[in-house]
């Protein structure tokens, strides 16, 4: 093995050294660039010594410590001030704290960085909101400021702010990776009680609206919101505005899940130190805890998660956009329903799409697969967010998630940063290896259909490189600054069509369809399942406290595995049987309590395997039944009940059509992904195929194609029950054809 060393350019080292191996031990040889001979030394200490020296791979640089790659943390803490509190802050366990009134200003906070970093502090990441006003008498700055620091990746995520909410240096929005998954989180630190602000409370619910808007409604995927909010949960109307966009406050998802009490974090008795947490989050709690040694005035609140990728996978069915058809048209597909009716039914959409785009040109993948998807996938999908523009950059106005805008995006500071480069006067090869690998980059950028050259080509037909072409060496300055120009205009085109999007389509369906405007006012519909909240609650008859068990008044199931919330405290359960449970603690426990334990599940694989659990019984509740039971209610029905006789007429292509136009407008698409537009849009040779594909199945000459008997199931809530299965009431989508 040879040890290779990278030299300062100009100093030419004298000797060098390498392991080789011999028969009768290891040799260490020293070469001079005069050709001296090598001398062999067989000391065990020298090879010693040279293997601590010769660090290789991982060894000499090894990466940061995640633990077990399973698990994270976050913390919320307000320190008042930590211009002065390096060393506590070092002391603080946990990956991410968002920090509360850090006082910094501007010279403040680059002061504590160079105090992170001379304290060589496992905090290696440090992203704060605007700075704030400093004090007249000092480089200290006022009483607000928020900061997150970091032990992961994390950087400050781009926003919308109103520029008057952001230089008030109370609220930021970052992202951080935590074991592989991307959060968005946004902290607030609210107005306090002072007669300096007036208004207070107004002011604290306008900053977190901003919030809202940008982590809840535009984010996606995990994200959560904190703060030392300076109020209370019914204070603010955008708290209640989280709770119907699923989010829940840290410590109230502990109550209701393991029976924990909430604990103020203050002097007051409020909880104003929240975590707000999105329905991915919640679904990786593993923990909350309260740390009172921290600091003087505030607690500190943490919050225990795991990021294992089964947990945050979710169940994907494939779904084909719209498709603009063809007015006038025709194709003829050939299929044999006889043979393979699902393999059929899949050709027969197959060759429906590929006429249409014989007729208006290639469709986009996203628009065609109708009738192919037999089954779901599992897994989870997140777009990254975007990158904080840097001077001069441009910066984004959509922050939702869409991968096309963030591929153009980088596109654009891609072109930007060629301009700028062209721009310099700088003349080192350094210089020209970087303009060279950029335009290299420009050109084979992804997210562009074709190719981004060819792409180019189509969008801007009479721009020079459409014409001539894009050339293989580096651009001319002039034509660097037009193609940022033209490629902006289009990226800011996309963007105010990705905002103004659902605003206008909702115009546009409500001045069309007046019927909409009566359904925003009509009543709510029953809610779709999210989470089951199964909950089990009994009255304690007596209290035995020689084997510290509860006698209940009735029995019930109860599991050993949740804890068992009496008098609002909760207590681990040791043994449970129908009416006793032995538990790890009955002191104050008085008979006539209630106890109570909530069985929650959040995942979609725990609420499927919850439902399939109770309705595969109903479902099936008569498979055991033999053959010879079928012959004999046969045989029944032959000598009691006399034949009816049923005229159905034939269908033929007029009959379908109106069929077709029968159904409502807003008709669900099932899951073959064939809508009610698409069977009106269906030309006379395709409408034959399934006329002939109908008169099959009536004839019993082939089964039902696998596509048209697959239905979503739709778990509505009937508010009523105890919150599990048997609070919900199933209903069935099928295939449009199948309904027919």
């Amino acid at each position: 093995m040879v040890c290779k060393h990278r030299w300062i350019q100009g100093f030419k080292p004298r000797w060098s050294f390498g392991f080789g191996t011999q028969p009768h031990g290891v040799q260490v040889e020293l070469s001079s660039t005069r050709g001296a001979s090598a001398k062999a030394l067989s000391s065990k200490w020298w090879i010693l010594i040279l293997m601590i020296c010769c660090r290789v791979g991982e060894a000499s640089h090894p990466g940061p410590s995640e633990g077990d790659g399973s698990s994270w943390s976050v913390g919320l803490c307000n320190p008042s001030g930590i211009h002065s509190k390096v060393s506590q802050i070092n002391q603080l366990e946990g990956d991410v704290w968002f920090v509360c009134e850090t006082h910094l200003s501007q010279y403040g906070v680059s002061r504590f960085r160079k105090g992170l970093v001379a304290s060589r502090s496992e905090f290696k990441h440090f992203v704060h909101g605007a700075p704030c006003v400093s004090r007249s008498s000092s480089q200290v700055g006022g009483y607000s400021g928020v900061g997150v620091l970091s032990r992961i990746p994390l950087r400050a995520l781009p926003h919308s702010f109103c520029e008057e909410s952001f230089a008030t240096a109370r609220i930021q929005v970052v992202g951080f990776v935590a074991c592989g998954v991307w959060i968005q989180a946004g902290v607030l630190y609210g107005y306090p009680d002072s007669q300096q602000f007036l208004e207070r409370t107004f002011q604290t619910d306008c900053l977190l609206q901003e919030l809202v808007d940008r982590i809840a409604i535009q984010g996606q995927g995990p994200r959560l919101i904190c703060g030392d909010f300076n109020h209370g949960q019914s204070d603010l109307r955008n708290c209640e505005r989280l709770r119907q966009l699923g989010f829940c406050e840290a410590q109230s998802f502990a109550l209701h899940r393991w029976g924990i009490p909430i604990q103020t974090t203050s002097r007051g008795k409020s909880t104003i130190d929240q975590i707000w947490l999105s329905a991915e989050l919640q679904q990786l709690l593993q923990s909350v805890e309260i740390r009172d040694s921290d600091w003087a005035d505030h607690s500190s609140l943490v919050c225990h998660f795991t990021s294992h990728p089964d947990q945050l996978s979710t169940f994907h069915w494939r779904m084909p956009q719209a498709v603009s058809w063809p007015t006038q048209w025709n194709c003829w597909p050939q299929i044999d329903w006889t043979q393979d009716p699902s393999f059929a039914y899949a050709s027969f959409w197959f060759q429906v799409e590929s006429a249409c785009e014989s007729q208006v040109g290639l469709l986009p993948a996203s628009a065609k697969g109708r009738g192919q998807t037999l089954d779901s996938r599992q897994g989870f999908r997140q777009t990254p967010p975007c990158k904080i523009a840097r001077e001069g950059d441009f910066q984004p106005r959509f922050h939702g998630p869409s991968l096309q805008h963030l591929q153009w995006v980088k596109q654009l500071r891609r072109c930007q940063s060629l301009r700028r480069l062209l721009a310099s006067s700088s003349t080192n090869e350094l210089h020209r290896l970087r303009l060279a690998e950029v335009w290299s980059a420009v050109r084979l950028a992804k997210g562009f259909p074709g190719g981004f050259c060819a792409w180019w080509a189509e969008q801007f037909p009479a721009h020079e490189f459409a014409k001539n072409g894009f050339p293989l060496g580096v651009p001319s300055l002039q034509q660097a600054v037009s193609l940022v120009v033209d490629l902006k205009r289009r990226v800011e085109a996309f963007e105010a069509q990705l905002i103004q999007g659902r605003i206008h389509s909702a115009k546009s369906r409500r001045k069309n369809n007046l019927q909409l405007l009566f359904q925003d006012c009509a009543k709510e519909q029953p809610s779709k399942v999210d989470s089951l909240v199964q909950s089990v609650e009994v009255g304690v008859d007596r209290v035995d406290h020689s084997d510290c068990s509860v006698v209940l008044q009735k029995p019930v199931t109860l599991s050993h595995e949740l804890p068992l919330v009496i008098g609002g405290k909760s207590r681990e359960v040791l043994a449970c049987c129908e009416d006793q449970v032995w538990l790890s603690d009955v002191t104050s426990i008085q008979p006539g309590d209630v106890a109570r334990q909530d069985n929650v599940s959040f995942s979609d694989q725990a609420i499927l395997s919850n439902f399939e659990t109770v309705w595969e019984a109903r479902w099936n509740k008569i498979s055991h039944l033999s053959q010879a039971h079928w012959l004999s209610v046969n045989d029944f029905i032959r000598q009691r009940l006399s034949p009816i006789q049923w005229d159905f007429p034939q269908w033929d292509i007029e009959t379908l059509c109106a069929a077709v136009k029968g159904k409502k407008r807003a008709s669900a698409t099932g899951p073959d992904g064939v809508s009610r537009g698409d069977l009106l849009a269906l030309p006379s040779g395709a409408c034959q195929e399934i006329v002939r594909l109908f008169a099959a199945l009536e004839d019993s000459e082939c089964p039902w194609p696998m596509q048209l008997v697959t239905g979503f199931v739709t778990s509505l809530n009937k508010e009523k029950g105890n919150g599990g299965v048997d609070s919900y009431r199933p209903v069935t989508i099928y295939p449009l054809l199948y309904r027919i």
